[in-house]
């Protein structure tokens, strides 16, 4: 019975435990910041349904325009932000539309936890 009693309080403890270990990836807000005419970072790995928010922090306009068109921020004013959610796995290169030597890529992975 002693014995019993023990491996059901270790089960007991490792449950908990073992739900962490498999539970669904957490969305994630990442950031890129754009400044001097650069994507800081320029290549930036999320997870699928992470999000990323480009924060504007020069004088001019800017977009974020991916090569393929599956995303485009339009104009981000000068101090403007905008966020996009990535849903499914891939590389994303992406552009500015008026500042063509500008350029970036977000890896989406599909990371099951």
């Amino acid at each position: 019975m002693h014995l019993v009693l023990k491996n059901l309080f270790l089960f007991i403890l490792a449950v908990p435990l073992l739900g962490a270990a498999f539970a669904p990836h957490k969305p994630e807000r990442h950031t890129v910041v754009i400044e001097s005419m650069k994507y800081a970072p320029s290549e930036i790995r999320i997870s699928v349904n992470d999000s990323v928010r480009w924060m504007n922090k020069d004088l001019v306009p800017h977009t974020v325009t991916s090569l393929d068109k599956k995303f485009d921020s339009k104009e981000i004013p000068s101090h403007g932000r905008w966020t996009y959610v990535f849903r499914k796995p891939g590389t994303y290169p992406y552009k500015c539309d008026y500042h063509p030597m500008m350029s970036g890529t977000v890896i989406v992975e599909d990371r099951k936890h």
